[in-house]
């Protein structure tokens, strides 16, 4: 027989109520002695809950993880103890690919709502370091977006892939509403806080702003709330940066979106991208933030992909760059990769 637990649990993290989830050091005993006004954990409810907040003590997860695992296992199981089982399961064991396709039948069979799927998705990501990182966890996010927001018309084909949702190509690219791809951006950079450098978070982020970038170009008028999203996720990357000097992802991602500025033909944007990207701007950042932090391999590379996305200026910025920064190891490094690549006088 399973651990009623399991259900009390899976029943907690399904609702909307938790603001969020986190998986607390110990077991119960450790937590007895809280302060008035938590709810005191017990053997009938050994959790945390406060202020909407739902801490889950890692020994009671592990706990209740192996009889999880038996219930989800049960032929007979009804919907409900799929639901609560795959939910321990998962914070347990974020990449548990089992409890995901289980929760990917309940969801195409209707019995599980997508949007609450999406719900617990969020919840689950930034519950803990392994799940912030998981990168099962992003693809089964991208899946459900798909179910949500279907696309009701296809965009012109003009070679861009849009690998990391469907196999199905572009006309299957999900139609996101911009409040729901606003509260995605503030989930990636929580995400992204619990665990630095996080690649697949910043994967998911270049899969979103792909998705902007698509219906601007093929999509949306000139008045699209899509625009004001767009500029303000490149000005808070770029604010990101200046906070999170080893973060090498998100300086990729932030050049990826600076390198399809540049080159982006739309005349009713024009005025306010075009200065966005400016290479000049671009450069100094770069260059102001090496000169700040020159111990920072990370900033030495992001300067490199700064000058490599402006060719025109290429030689004049690397010349300028090894010119106006200290002797350094990662300087003698930039000085040998700018005279592979490029002409200095």
């Amino acid at each position: 027989m399973a651990n009623p637990l399991v259900h009390t649990l899976g029943k907690l993290l399904m609702q909307r109520s938790p603001l969020s989830v986190e998986i607390i050091p110990g077991g119960i005993e450790q937590w007895l002695a809280e302060p008035p006004g938590t709810a005191q954990p017990s053997t009938a409810f050994p959790f945390l809950h406060m202020d909407g907040h739902l801490g889950v003590p890692q020994k009671t997860l592990y706990q209740l993880y192996l009889s999880a695992l038996a219930l989800l296992g049960t032929e007979t199981n009804s919907v409900t103890s799929q639901i609560d089982a795959s939910c321990v399961i998962l914070l347990a064991n974020p990449a548990h690919q089992t409890a995901l396709n289980v929760r990917k039948r309940l969801v195409q069979a209707g019995t599980l709502s997508a949007h609450e799927e999406l719900d617990f998705s969020a919840r689950l990501l930034a519950s803990s370091r392994p799940a912030s990182k998981e990168s099962t966890q992003w693809a089964h996010r991208r899946w459900i977006f798909c179910r949500l927001y279907p696309r009701t018309s296809s965009p012109p084909d003009f070679g861009m892939s849009s690998q990391g949702w469907t196999p199905g190509g572009l006309s299957e690219f999900p139609e996101i509403p911009p409040d729901v791809i606003e509260a995605e951006f503030k989930l990636i950079s929580r995400c992204c806080e619990t665990y630095p450098r996080n690649y697949h978070a910043w994967s998911h982020h270049h899969l979103i702003m792909q998705y902007i970038y698509i219906s601007l170009r093929c999509f949306h008028p000139a008045d699209t709330p899509y625009l004001p999203l767009f500029v303000g996720e490149y000005m808070d990357l770029r604010r990101w940066i200046e906070t999170h000097i080893s973060d090498y992802s998100a300086m990729h991602r932030f050049c990826t979106i600076a390198s399809r500025l540049q080159s982006l033909d739309l005349p009713q944007y024009d005025s306010t991208l075009r200065q966005l990207a400016d290479p000049v701007v671009l450069f100094d950042h770069a260059l102001t933030l090496v000169k700040a932090f020159p111990t920072h391999e990370s900033l030495w590379m992001y300067l490199r992909a700064v000058i490599t996305i402006s060719p025109q200026n290429a030689n004049s910025f690397a010349a300028s760059a090894i010119s106006s920064t200290a002797h350094s190891p990662f300087r003698d490094r930039f000085i040998s990769w700018a005279q592979r690549y490029y002409k200095l006088a």
